[in-house]
């Protein structure tokens, strides 16, 4: 018996697309963010950014920042997802039906690209406007002048990027869902 009658239980499940279509339900309904940016000391944070597909958190000096359009954005996001993701769910089981290739979907591998171009584009829209530039991953220092008075106030903010655990998990449910559309399109053979 060959690996792909393995992976397909003869051909009456894809496994592999069950699998994935499992976990972008779990990464769509996740509330963790992909992506955190913070500022100061790790007890009082000047500043905290926690950004995902599905939700942006923003707070200076514990403040929260809202900017109206991307609760919609996120939720729009997040049903994408999950309809993808109940979409590959049917698909699994239909392996024999020659249009569940339609079901069984690569959008799942598209999200984490998408979500790494858009974190690119938006540090360089932001540099542009804040006057410095916040990398994808790493250690950075936010140096702020503010006018007062006749003087002025230097604030000089250490600062760290990184991308989470969340974040490389839908990574690999993006590869899983890859390799899952693969081992569909060959049983339709």
């Amino acid at each position: 018996m060959n690996l792909l009658h393995i992976l397909t239980i003869n051909r009456r499940l894809n496994i592999v697309a069950l699998a994935s279509s499992l976990l972008l339900l779990y990464v769509a309904l996740s509330e963790d963010p992909w992506w955190v940016v913070t500022g100061g000391s790790e007890e009082s944070p000047t500043f905290v950014v926690k950004i995902s597909p599905f939700i942006f958190d923003m707070s200076i000096l514990e403040k929260e920042v809202l900017i109206l359009i991307i609760p919609y954005l996120n939720l729009a996001a997040k049903l994408t997802l999950l309809l993808t993701s109940l979409m590959m769910l049917v698909g699994s089981f239909m392996v024999k039906k020659r249009w569940s290739r339609y079901l069984v979907s690569t959008r799942g591998a598209t999200f984490p690209i998408v979500f790494l171009v858009g974190l690119f584009l938006g540090s360089f829209v932001a540099s542009s406007y804040i006057g410095f530039s916040i990398p994808i991953v790493g250690e950075f220092t936010v140096n702020f002048t503010i006018p007062y008075g006749e003087g002025l106030i230097t604030v000089i903010t250490p600062s760290k990027a990184s991308l989470t655990g969340m974040f490389w998990i839908a990574v690999a449910v993006g590869l899983s869902s890859l390799l899952g559309k693969l081992i569909h399109n060959r049983s339709l053979r």
